[in-house]
């Protein structure tokens, strides 16, 4: 009787299990692309509410006014901010653009040298080798400027409606952002005296705990990898070091890409070109982001959400491997929601 009564508590639990996971991935697959706009109009409410009430209490405005006007404020900064950054990512582009007959004599030297290691190694033509890449590389260039203009052409309508889309929804969060927090109380009272209210708390608390752990995170580690490959790529004496460590550091957020993806190929152009130096310092930095990465985000991630190191990372690429790069944030999230629920109805 008594493996009986286990067995039947066994079974019990993974039943609940499988119905919370089952749950979970269909609100996140179905509901979560309709609600999240105004998900995300919540949350900006009450980063404003505190920030909005300390200046009602100073001004005497309604409240309303005070958070519209935060709002602007917050905006304003952030065009500030991105003007100055595309200043000098501008001013940067602009000294590529100009260096560009110079980067073209240095592949046209690279691939000499290659040619010149195919007859020694090979015992192959150096000229023969020579055309014959070039003759590649022509014709790729050549075949991708004959395949730009009609994909542009093709997606045209497909941006615009995409560019249509997300302004509409940066205008619906704007307006749900006032509605919200001027409804702010009512929003709690019905939450605290709804009949669901245990099981808002159990999604609303992971949410949020996920939700600040993770925007803290891939912000604390896109700031030190960028200030890094700015740091390392001026210190070898690039003139493009803003340029690079901007774009190599929005890659390291990627998780199909990273900073190996720029970083590597690098690496073996400067080892067959002979600058052993510059080989170094290049994987040197390549294993600076690397491990900054590996050891930050298990680690902050884990302390914001109370998930062992571990299960930070299976949750990780789980997400990853059902929702896409969403599944970085949703993975987590999904992971405490089951471990919640499980633990209180079982």
């Amino acid at each position: 009787m008594i493996q009986k009564d286990k067995l039947t508590k066994k079974q019990k639990k993974i039943l609940i299990v499988l119905t919370v996971s089952l749950a979970v991935y269909l609100a996140f697959r179905f509901l979560l692309p309709i609600l999240l706009p105004f998900l995300i109009s919540y949350l900006l409410a009450v980063l404003c509410e505190p920030a909005a009430n300390w200046v009602q209490k100073k001004t005497k405005c309604p409240r309303l006014v005070t958070t519209g006007a935060i709002l602007l404020l917050a905006g304003g900064l952030l065009l500030l901010l991105g003007g100055f950054l595309c200043k000098k990512l501008a001013e940067q582009v602009g000294n590529l653009v100009d260096s560009l007959p110079q980067y073209e004599q240095m592949i046209h030297t690279w691939l000499m040298k290659i040619s010149g290691y195919a007859e020694k190694w090979f015992h192959m033509e150096q000229a023969d080798v020579f055309e014959r890449i070039w003759g590649m590389l022509t014709e790729g260039v050549e075949s991708a400027r004959e395949r730009i203009m009609p994909w542009i052409i093709d997606h045209s309508a497909g941006m615009l409606s995409g560019f249509v889309r997300v302004t509409t929804v940066f205008v619906l969060v704007q307006v749900a952002v006032l509605l919200c927090v001027k409804e702010m109380e009512n929003i709690r009272r019905l939450e605290k005296n709804s009949l669901f209210a245990e099981e808002i708390r159990m999604i609303k608390n992971p949410m949020a705990r996920v939700g600040k752990a993770y925007l803290k995170t891939q912000l604390i580690i896109i700031m030190v990898v960028i200030s890094e490959l700015i740091f390392g790529l001026s210190l070898m004496g690039n003139r493009y070091s803003m340029l690079l460590g901007i774009l190599i550091g929005i890659l390291d957020a990627l998780p199909l890409f990273g900073t190996g993806t720029v970083l590597i190929p690098w690496i073996l152009v400067e080892l067959v070109m002979g600058n052993f130096g510059r080989m170094a310092m290049v994987a040197a930095l390549y294993l600076v982001c690397y491990f900054t990465r590996e050891l930050l985000e298990p680690k902050l991630m884990g302390d914001g959400t109370g998930l062992s190191s571990l299960e930070s990372l299976i949750a990780i690429y789980g997400g990853l491997q059902l929702f896409g790069l969403w599944g970085l944030f949703l993975g987590p999230i999904g992971w405490m929601l089951v471990k919640e629920c499980t633990s209180t109805y079982s």
